[in-house]
C-alpha cells in the first residue's frame, strides 16, 4: 500500500489534496526521465485545469501541504 493510500484511508488527505500530490509526483517524474514527457505534461495540464476551476479547493489543498 502506498503512502498516499494510507493517508487517504486515515482521512488525512482529501481528494483535492491527493490531486495536488499526484501533480507534484508527476513533476518529479518529469525531472527524472525523458520518456513520454508529452503524455505526462498533457495529463498534468488536464489536472491543473480541473483544479483551476475550483480555486478555493486549490488554495485549501496547498495550505495543507
Amino acid at each position: 500500500m502506498s503512502a498516499l493510500q494510507i493517508l487517504t484511508k486515515t482521512n488525512l488527505l482529501n481528494v483535492e489534496t491527493q490531486q495536488l500530490v499526484v501533480i507534484m509526483v508527476k513533476i518529479v517524474y518529469i525531472k527524472s526521465t525523458t520518456t513520454s514527457v508529452r503524455d505526462v505534461l498533457d495529463s498534468l495540464k488536464q489536472q491543473i485545469q480541473s483544479l483551476e476551476q475550483r480555486p478555493s479547493v486549490l488554495l485549501e489543498g496547498c495550505s495543507k501541504l
